[in-house]
This record gives C-alpha cells, sequence and structure tokens, in this order.
C-alpha cells in the first residue's frame, strides 16, 4: 500500500484498483485488506448478466464470445462470491434488468463505502 500512496499527489485521498475475475480473494484477505484502510468491494451480478456484459464487450472488440472458456474462468469467483461471508464485500453490478450504471451513480456508491 506503500508503494500506492507514494504515487499519489497530494490532491488524490486514494486510487480505484481493480482485479480480474479470475484472482478470487479469501474473506480473510479482504477483512485483511479492510484493516490496512482499504474498502474491499466486490462488483457482483447474477451470472447471466455477467455473461451477456461479457459477450457485448468482446465482440464489440471484433472477437468470438467462448461461453464455456468464460464459465471456466469466471465459475470460481460466482461460486466464491457469492457465498454468504462475501455479503459485506457485494456490490451489485448491474440494475434490475440487467443494465449497468451510469459512471457517477458508481462513483457515489463507492464514495458511500468509502464514507462509512
Amino acid at each position: 500500500m506503500g508503494v500506492l500512496r507514494d504515487r499519489l499527489d497530494d490532491e488524490h485521498a486514494g486510487a480505484v484498483v481493480s482485479f480480474p475475475t479470475v484472482h478470487v480473494f479469501t474473506p480473510e484477505e479482504l477483512v485483511e485488506a479492510a484493516q490496512l484502510g482499504v474498502t474491499p468491494v466486490v462488483l457482483w451480478g447474477k451470472q447471466e448478466d455477467c455473461v451477456r456484459a461479457a459477450e457485448k464487450r468482446i465482440r464489440k472488440k471484433g472477437m468470438t464470445f467462448n461461453l464455456p472458456r468464460y464459465e471456466q474462468l469466471n465459475g470460481p469467483a460466482f461460486r466464491a462470491y457469492g457465498r454468504p461471508e462475501y455479503d459485506a464485500f457485494r456490490v451489485e453490478a448491474f440494475r434490475e434488468g440487467g443494465s449497468r450504471y451510469p459512471d457517477e451513480e458508481w462513483l457515489a456508491r463507492i464514495m458511500e463505502r468509502t464514507a462509512g
């Protein structure tokens, strides 16, 4: 965390760091991060919404979406992060109906988490 702090200037209170879905943190790691001053957030959504978003993102790049590969790579995250011990860290990534939140709404939701 010291390296990250060194890279921020005085006008920035923090930074958002994102990890790929294939990296699954244990609940203990997230608790430890919180004890160090990090606000862990697990973006969570129904699997069908996540698949639809991934497919759209990949097709937009002109690539072919491979559902079995997606399920193989992301299945461990869905199984882990769906468990109750992650409840305190989950934030819904999609609105009801599968649409995404606008950027300014994400920022407000993250700021709520860091203030709480």
